[in-house]
């Protein structure tokens, strides 16, 4: 009996020794499973990152961006051809390659005797406009409806004896941030002149002030 104890505890040692083998080994395979998910991970969220960056370029580069351009300006006339009155139609372009979500806009004309108050609100139409919410299709234009001055003023105005403004306001929202409102804000002067070869008076725009020409 006293000759089996050693090989028993030996038989023990080399069991113990196994298992601290294998559980260094599990150890290890373990460490290296983790280091591998980490740098996949890492790689995922790069690769992710990446493509979250280019579809927020391409969205900017294809969101609606809308601004004033130079609209049409229409003399109506008697069948005599003398003027009645000055039209004019403002519009605006979507710059963009996706469509407005909403547009609503609305723009007023006025003479003002001696000149342009100080109190005058650019905010807001000299009358009440019915606004239409619409859309703007990518790379188009939209015309609002036509806003008149009458013969008698332009020519009042040409006489320097007051000045006539043209002033409105827009907003807009794309498809990818409807909730963000952006606007547009325009005040035009119009100076009569007949510089023309038969004397018929031009309305010539310029801007009236910063103030109320500005857009986000």
């Amino acid at each position: 009996m006293a000759t089996s104890e050693p090989t028993e505890d030996k038989s023990a040692s080399n069991l113990d020794n196994e298992m601290v083998r294998w559980t260094r080994a599990v150890a290890i395979f373990t460490g290296c499973l983790v280091i591998a998910s980490v740098i996949s991970d890492w790689f995922i969220y790069q690769q992710w990152s990446v493509a979250n960056q280019t579809q927020a370029d391409n969205r900017e580069q294809l969101r609606a961006l809308v601004s004033q351009i130079p609209g049409n300006e229409i003399i109506i006339k008697e069948k005599d051809g003398t003027p009645t009155s000055y039209v004019f139609v403002n519009k605006f372009q979507n710059h963009g390659g996706t469509r407005t979500s909403r547009f609503i806009a609305w723009a007023s004309i006025r003479f003002f005797q001696g000149g342009i108050p100080n109190s005058n609100d650019f905010s807001k139409p000299y009358n009440k406009v019915p606004l239409q919410n619409s859309v703007i299709s990518p790379n188009s234009s939209s015309e609002l409806a036509g806003i008149a001055v009458k013969q008698e003023d332009v020519i009042r105005a040409l006489n320097k004896e007051g000045e006539i403004i043209m002033w409105g306001h827009a907003e807009y929202a794309d498809i990818f941030h409807p909730e963000i409102t952006h606007h547009i804000n325009f005040c035009t002067l119009l100076n009569p002149t007949n510089a023309t070869t038969d004397n018929t008076i031009v309305l010539q725009p310029s801007p009236y002030s910063s103030e109320c020409n500005n857009s986000d």
